[in-house]
């Protein structure tokens, strides 16, 4: 299979996630969404979605935690339990035990075929697929109109869409919030806000 532009956008890590970011001392788990979207670059963990996909942006994602809350309650404002969904994925999340993006690379477990279909390496990446039903008719159907269009607009030399697509949200989070303290103060600096403020944001990601 000869793998398309489009197809490189559904692209799963190749290594585990490594957190920058360290906030604690919310009361309410909620408000580390910001960290999140800035700490997994603006996307589901399990579907890629973008918030730029969204029609109403990060309204369309939410914050999951690794651990449910009803097994694990004193892990509910953890931040290392918190990851970054879409509320389609975080609705359809049926089961808890599937492979955390923080400890194993979801690209040994994972592909997306150019049809969208997102494919299981193995039976650990199954039950991901199972967990948050990743090839839904119409999420699968989602993923292969993108991976066209973005081979489409590969083709016509049609960078001006390419880069709207693949571009940084416009409302980045300024994570300098002097109510929580910061076990990874040193992330902020790596903090999308703060590499546009200084001028070193890429156009696409």
């Amino acid at each position: 299979m000869n793998v398309s532009f489009g197809l490189s956008v559904f692209q799963y890590a190749a290594q585990a996630h490594k957190r920058r970011h360290g906030p604690t001392g919310y009361d309410d788990y909620r408000s580390y969404k910001p960290w999140l979207r800035d700490e997994f670059t603006f996307q589901c963990v399990f579907c890629l979605t973008r918030e730029r996909w969204c029609h109403d942006g990060s309204n369309g994602f939410g914050v999951d935690h690794f651990f449910p809350k009803s097994a694990r309650p004193d892990l509910l404002c953890d931040y290392d339990n918190l990851l970054y969904l879409c509320n389609r994925c975080n609705v359809a999340k049926r089961i808890s035990a599937v492979l955390n993006p923080c400890t194993v690379a979801l690209g040994d477990h994972l592909r997306v075929d150019d049809d969208g279909s997102v494919v299981a390496r193995t039976k650990e990446g199954e039950h991901v697929i199972d967990a948050f039903n990743l090839n839904y008719s119409i999420a699968k159907e989602y993923r292969r109109r993108k991976i066209d269009a973005f081979s489409r607009w590969r083709d016509s030399g049609d960078e001006f869409t390419i880069e709207e697509e693949l571009a940084f949200p416009d409302d980045l989070p300024q994570l300098d919030d002097r109510r929580c303290s910061n076990s990874r103060p040193e992330g902020i600096a790596e903090s999308y806000f703060s590499r546009r403020q200084r001028g070193l944001l890429p156009a696409i990601y």
